[in-house]
């Protein structure tokens, strides 16, 4: 599994809103409730997400089905990274996590970011295992084969 940015979400309001898409554009079998019948104006949107909590806030649901997640950006307005986890053994899009990178100094996590050498000895360790050998030019082949796999796809 890969960590890829596959695009940036652009935030004016100081928050995020993760949800269906049918929730906000009319679905064709006009079944799915949709915010513009909960909230008749963006002041009216405000009051009932308290965004002013840290982290993750349910949407408020008025009874129904879970519809959305809003969350404080907790660095006001800009335009943020979104990492997908890639799983080339899934089908489609082989999509298997999203996370959006609010503060890229904090939250990227060391298994996205890591220095030359850690990640050089990475695949020599791994090459170590595969060949069963503890040095040597065959093992340095098959750590190289490893990198172009996992870094140049």
């Amino acid at each position: 599994m890969k960590w890829k940015e596959i695009g940036k979400v652009s935030v004016d309001s100081g928050m995020v809103m993760i949800t269906d898409p049918c929730r906000v554009v009319s679905h064709p079998e006009g079944t799915a409730p949709q915010f513009s019948s909960l909230f008749k104006n963006w002041k009216e949107f405000v009051r009932a997400v308290d965004v002013s909590r840290p982290g993750i806030i349910p949407f408020p649901s008025n009874g129904l089905p879970e519809m959305a997640v809003v969350s404080a950006t907790g660095v006001g307005d800009g335009s943020f990274p979104v990492m997908a986890l890639i799983d080339a053994t899934v089908p489609g899009s082989g999509i298997v996590e999203l996370r959006i990178v609010f503060d890229e100094k904090a939250s990227i996590p060391e298994d996205f970011v890591e220095d030359g050498a850690k990640r050089v000895e990475r695949y020599l360790a791994a090459a170590r295992r595969i060949t069963g050998m503890d040095d040597g030019a065959d093992v340095v082949k098959v750590a190289r084969m490893i990198q172009r796999e996992v870094e140049y796809e």
